[in-house]
């Protein structure tokens, strides 16, 4: 008997294996769901940590929204003080710091701070704070040496390729920092903002004197411009001092004794060209300001500079010069070298008077006495710079040459109400007016900004 068996259907076996597979697969995916590390248990672990990154979410979230409020509040602001401010006053032996704050507080204490050092906690709103000032060693430019001298006597450096030399000036001074903690009864506390004070003895107002050139003024320039004096300033708190032309600004290649290179006209030597600092030499006159400025600027720029001198550096040299006991004169005793001076020989063979150029015998006995020349009716002369004769050499102050006298010297000093420049220490033209070393009469040194034969000026040297 044959089975039939319907092709559309399925067979009881085929039904029983899938109801096992089925069953199987099953017990599988419960086990997945289920068990230790099934799925459920993976999806609250998942669910766990992504809580636990959303809650150290909130809390950066959280730090930042608090790192925001206090930069909008101010340093260290907190309840019950809002501000500090801070100010200063100094000389060079102190510093006083006064403290303004804004407080709901009435009971607060202050902390000064010197140099990262406790000085003072105290409830007083001001501070004063005894200083010393400090001197350092001279530095040596590249390309420059030591020749001689100290620095107390005159410490000479000499530059080994050209022969300017330049004499140190020593200026005490320091760098200090200061800030105050201010903390009420609370113990809520600011820090303030941090002060820099550069402090040195250089000044304009000459020591032993009330003497002030309230009617010269000076333009500091910019602090980035190194040949500004806000540059200079700068440099010589950073170093302790400066150095000062040895001798007056000179003109290359003209030799004391030579045949004059250029005419003694303003028009033949107001030219632009870069100075000597050398003894022996005709000094520069006959330049304007601006143009002896320019120059003067263009001798040094690299690891240290040149400028004109301002009166910062020239009242501050003289104060060293007074502390170790030099004698400062007016320019009419002490710089003119006139010829009425008995004794005064001319040891060299060329010289100026007025606008003439005149040459003197080269042997010993045919040096022009000083009373020939008065007798011939010539008065006062313009000698060669650094002239050593022991009778010249009188005017070298501390190994500086010709600070009162032989030429005046343009400094950067302008006059306020009519802008002329000051023409410092008198020139062999000045007889017996007593112009002084010291420059104290301001009214005698207006000479406007054109140059004439009895007028130069003289270089500093900073890094």
């Amino acid at each position: 008997m044959k089975k039939i068996r319907d092709k559309n259907g399925i067979t009881l076996l085929v039904l029983a294996i899938t109801i096992v597979i089925i069953l199987i697969l099953a017990g599988i995916s419960i086990d997945i769901v289920f068990n230790e590390n099934g799925i459920i248990d993976k999806a609250k672990e998942i669910a766990n940590n992504m809580n636990n990154q959303i809650g150290e979410d909130q809390s950066e979230i959280n730090d930042l929204l608090n790192e925001l409020e206090n930069s909008m509040k101010g340093p260290e602001d907190v309840d019950g003080i809002s501000n500090i401010k801070v100010t200063t006053e100094y000389t060079t032996e102190e510093i006083t710091i006064n403290v303004e704050v804004e407080t709901t507080s009435e009971d607060i204490e202050y902390e000064y701070y010197i140099d990262g050092e406790l000085k003072s906690t105290q409830k007083e709103n001001s501070y004063t704070e005894k200083i010393t000032l400090e001197n350092k060693e001279p530095y040596i430019p590249n390309g420059f040496s030591h020749t001689e001298g100290t620095v107390d006597t005159g410490y000479v450096i000499k530059d080994t390729s050209i022969g300017n030399e330049f004499v140190w000036i020593p200026v005490a001074s320091g760098t200090f920092d200061i800030y105050v903690v201010a903390k009420d009864e609370e113990g809520n506390s600011m820090k303030s903002d941090e002060i820099t004070l550069g402090i040195s003895e250089l000044t304009r107002k000459v020591n032993g004197s009330s003497i002030e050139y309230t009617s010269w003024e000076e333009e500091d320039g910019d602090i980035k411009d190194k040949k500004s004096i806000a540059y200079f300033k700068e440099s010589v708190v950073k170093n302790s001092g400066f150095y000062m032309g040895r001798y007056e600004m000179g003109m290359p290649g003209q030799k004391s004794g030579d045949a004059p290179v250029l005419e003694f006209t303003r028009e033949a030597r107001n030219i632009e060209g870069v100075p000597v600092c050398v003894g022996q030499v005709m000094p520069w006159t006959y330049i304007d300001w601006s143009t002896a400025k320019k120059n003067l600027e263009s001798m040094y720029n690299g690891e240290v500079e040149s400028a004109m001198m301002n009166s910062y550096a020239r009242t501050t040299m003289l104060n060293w010069l007074m502390k170790t006991g030099a004698n400062l004169q007016d320019s009419a005793s002490f710089g003119n070298y006139s010829m009425m001076t008995a004794g005064l020989d001319f040891k060299f063979k060329g010289f100026y008077y007025l606008d003439s150029y005149m040459e003197c015998g080269e042997s010993r006995e045919e040096y022009v006495n000083t009373w020939s020349l008065s007798g011939a009716g010539l008065t006062n002369v313009l000698i060669e710079t650094g002239a050593d004769t022991e009778e010249i050499k009188r005017n070298a102050l501390n190994n500086i040459f010709d600070l009162a006298g032989n030429t005046g010297e343009w400094t950067t000093e302008r006059r306020k109400d009519d802008k002329k420049y000051r023409v410092s220490g008198g020139s062999f033209r000045s007889g017996y007016d007593a112009r002084p070393i010291i420059d104290y009469n301001a009214s005698l040194y207006s000479s406007g900004t054109t140059g004439d034969v009895s007028t130069s000026s003289r270089p500093i040297l900073y890094k």
